[in-house]
Formats: structure tokens, sequence, C-alpha cells
């Protein structure tokens, strides 16, 4: 079993199920959901909302140019790692998500991710 909200690409394709499809209900899964949010989006790069938007438009479109990138592509398989990136307005637009839980999904999440006493 995955756990991770989308799967692996090649896990997925041979049919490993992910936690996620074990939720008997929708407030289940949007705990999982919840849960994932960090790892959907890895290591985003944020900036203040006072940053002119000509400066964020230049930076998402820096980071889909270096995404695009052949020798980037090929350097990161190289070495091993297993890139899948999401654009900044897919990450503003997940983060919204995430923010716009409510307050008991929230708490349901915070209890299912308490480590053990």
């Amino acid at each position: 079993m995955q756990e991770e909200m989308n799967g692996h690409p090649h896990l997925n394709a041979l049919g490993v199920p992910k936690s996620v499809d074990f939720a008997a209900t929708h407030e289940q899964r949007r705990v999982l959901e919840l849960g994932y949010a960090q790892e959907i989006i890895g290591r985003p790069y944020f900036m203040v909302e006072e940053v002119p938007r000509e400066r964020v438009d230049a930076a998402r479109k820096a980071f889909a140019s270096l995404f695009a990138d052949a020798a980037f592509i090929a350097e990161s398989r190289r070495i091993g790692l297993d890139i899948d990136w999401m654009d900044g307005a897919g990450v503003q637009k997940h983060i919204e998500k995430v923010f716009a839980t409510p307050a008991d999904i929230v708490a349901r999440t915070r209890k299912a991710l308490r480590p053990a006493e």
C-alpha cells in the first residue's frame, strides 16, 4: 500500500493501492488528504503578498523552465532523484484548499497524527 495521496506512477501502473483508496467515508478521506498535504507540495518556495506580480511570474517561469530542462532531468535521473514537481499555480491552489479545511477535519487529523501515548 502506498502512503501518499497521488501514489508513484510506477506503483500506480502496477495497481498498488493508496491508503486513501480505503477511506470508508468522505471525512476519513479528508483527514488523509490533510495528513498528506505537505507531501503533495514537497518543499515549496513562498513569497509574501507584497512581492510584485511580475516577480512572482518570473520566479514561476524560471522553475517551469528548470523542470523542463533536458539536462536537469537527465542529471536528476542519473543521481536517482524522483522529481514530481508542481507549478506555482498548483501549489497556491493546494495551499488554499488546505487552509479551507473545516475545523472538525483539522481536529481529527491532529488526533490521528498524535504519537501514541
